[in-house]
């Protein structure tokens, strides 16, 4: 006790609560395993995984090394854990009958070769092509008339690549399960932003995109369908996603099907190592992943289907555009998503760190305080999302056009703001005359 106690009566009282607020730096990796039984488990190194059960082939742990490959590069990842296994289709499609075409494909890391013979059709180079894939071990394949039907052992997903007059698409039917499962994955921990799967199917993404759409969070769909690829084709799962305009989800195309080629992982590692509102998506190079070769009707194809690419151009390797199904781009959502929790966060900390805020113009006015303080932080660095030179305009009733009940129940109504985002360049438009 102070000797002047009995003088000075002297209290301090510290308003020092600080809300939590959700990561958006931690992305989530899902499959089915069978490493451990938890739901969800944290790292932060890649390596960790193989003192936990997986192996340096596993889909999971491949994708933790492309997430942790990057620089810079998230400091945490978690895993999540599908309670029901799936089975792994992929169709393959020749499409040349040339006699001497040589076809190329990789199925589990063993290589592929067939040369066509005279008089070969479709149907022959199919029946040629499904004993080659069928010795591969892990798979079983078999054929048609008009593609090899591939299968994978139950839960695994294998790697796949194929060449030039192949055509490849994942069938892979989504567990019945899935969305529950990755609904029990949230609900054991939701410290969590940026969501990718094991799986990349069609029928997978979409369901995952619309269950993401209803969460604060975002996911990063990988996909080798051919028909994204191709202009003429609308019943593609970049064409579905589209048909939904779904905002959550940002897409990226890419010739591998799993293995060491996690284009969405290590995209996805690049994007949440930086600050919300400081990046675009676009012209991030990614280490540990190639880039694929695309013509100039793939291009489109991929621009009209708004999903992202890898490519090399001038000699530099960068993805682009990094637009979502509703042509939104995805480092925006992201901000958005980081700005709304900060102008919540804002508001509740005045709430809780006061006796009370009263229900007078000098309380609405500290509420308008509290939002402006946000929106100035979303326009300096490391969050600067918002443009510097536009003033925010911030509006609150006048505490005498409030109605007697939203006082009674102490509602405060139509707080309102404006604000333009700082955005990105992606594209320059340049024209010139030069004359003699």
């Amino acid at each position: 006790m102070s000797d002047l106690a009995d003088i000075i009566d002297l209290q301090i009282a510290v308003q020092d609560k600080a809300p939590d607020k959700p990561s958006f730096g931690v992305p989530l990796i899902v499959d089915y395993h069978t490493a451990w039984p938890d739901l969800v488990r944290e790292y932060t190194s890649a390596d960790d995984l193989l003192e936990d059960g997986f192996t340096a082939s596993s889909p999971v742990y491949l994708k933790a090394l492309d997430i942790k490959s990057q620089n810079p590069a998230p400091a945490r990842f978690k895993v999540g854990r599908l309670q029901s296994p799936y089975t792994q289709k992929i169709n393959i499609i020749p499409t040349v009958t040339d006699e001497g075409f040589v076809y190329k494909a990789q199925a589990n890391g063993t290589d592929i070769e067939y040369e066509v013979q005279e008089g070969d059709a479709v149907k022959d180079i199919v029946e040629a092509l499904a004993p080659l894939f069928d010795a591969v071990s892990g798979i079983t394949a078999t054929d048609d008339d008009t593609k090899v039907e591939i299968e994978a052992d139950e839960g695994k997903t294998l790697p796949f690549w194929v060449g030039k007059g192949l055509r490849m698409v994942d069938v892979t039917a989504a567990p019945s399960d899935l969305l529950d499962d990755l609904a029990a994955i949230a609900d054991e921990d939701d410290d969590w932003y940026g969501l990718v799967l094991v799986p990349s199917s069609k029928d997978i993404v979409s369901a995952v995109a619309g269950w993401i759409e209803t969460k604060r969070k975002i996911y990063i769909a990988q996909s080798a369908d051919w028909d994204v690829i191709d202009a003429g084709q609308s019943s593609d799962v970049a064409s579905a996603l589209v048909s939904q305009s779904y905002t959550r989800t940002a897409a990226i195309w890419h010739a591998w099907i799993a293995g060491t080629e996690n284009v969405d992982a290590a995209w996805l590692g690049v994007q949440l190592a930086l600050d919300p509102g400081s990046y675009t998506a676009a012209f991030k190079t990614l280490a540990g992943v190639s880039v694929d070769n695309l013509n100039a009707g793939a291009l489109t194809a991929l621009k009209n289907k708004r999903t992202s690419y890898y490519a090399r151009k001038r000699g530099i390797n960068i993805t682009y555009e990094g637009r979502t199904p509703s042509g939104r781009f995805i480092d925006v959502v992201r901000f958005i998503d980081w700005l709304t929790v900060e102008i919540e966060t804002s508001v509740f900390s005045l709430l809780v760190n006061n006796p009370k805020i009263p229900y007078t113009e000098g309380g609405i006015s500290a509420i308008k305080g509290a939002v402006e303080a946000a929106l100035q932080r979303g326009k300096r660095p490391p969050n600067d999302g918002l443009d510097p030179d536009f003033e925010s305009i911030v509006t609150v009733p006048a505490l005498a056009d409030i109605s007697s009940t939203d006082k009674a129940n102490r509602i405060l109504p139509a707080v309102q703001f404006h604000d333009r985002l700082s955005g990105a360049l992606h594209g320059i438009q340049i024209r010139g005359t030069i004359t003699v």
